[in-house]
């Protein structure tokens, strides 16, 4: 997860990447968003993990959804951002889907800054919103350093466990 390309009232702000799968980067992605909407803030979550899972729990309709109206289409197209309102009043939702896991493996330019897609695409609406949160995947890939270009901050989520961090010890 990726959270806030805006900053928190503390001057703070927060992406959320970790590559650790169950970590709880959209449980906390999905908290965050909608406890900021519940105090009246205007939120809005991308989900650019392929699971789909911020998605699917805060869209309704999101079986419905066309596949030109996903985040898909601005990663690969560079389309405007596709953004829906969810049930939660004030937070918004830009849908994933399962396509994106094919992004990695798309032919593209490296002329064409791709890593810098969703940050040319937020930058035009960045404006409308008091916070920024996005949904990461489980793993370092081009949809993952697309989240960190257009993020200010970065929230890194772990699950913690006796074996973790036995490898390469916080100091």
């Amino acid at each position: 997860m990726s959270v806030l390309a805006r900053p928190l009232p503390d001057g703070s702000g927060a992406p959320t990447v970790t590559a650790l799968a169950g970590a709880g980067k959209t449980s906390s992605s999905i908290s965050l968003a909608a406890g900021l909407a519940r105090k009246n803030k205007k939120v809005l979550l991308i989900d650019i993990d392929s699971q789909a899972n911020s998605s699917k729990v805060l869209l309704e309709d999101y079986l419905s959804i066309p596949s030109q109206e996903i985040i898909f289409t601005t990663i690969i197209d560079e389309r405007p951002l596709p953004v829906r309102e969810s049930q939660v009043p004030n937070l918004y939702v830009v849908p994933s889907h399962i396509l994106l896991s094919e992004t990695d493996i798309r032919p593209n330019s490296a002329n064409d800054h791709r890593e810098a897609r969703l940050k040319r695409a937020l930058d035009k609406i960045r404006d409308e919103y008091d916070y920024i949160f996005v949904d990461c995947p489980p793993s370092l890939s081009w949809l993952s350093l697309n989240a960190f270009t257009a993020a200010d901050k970065v929230l890194i989520v772990v699950a913690p466990g006796y074996f973790d961090g036995d490898e390469h010890p916080l100091q």
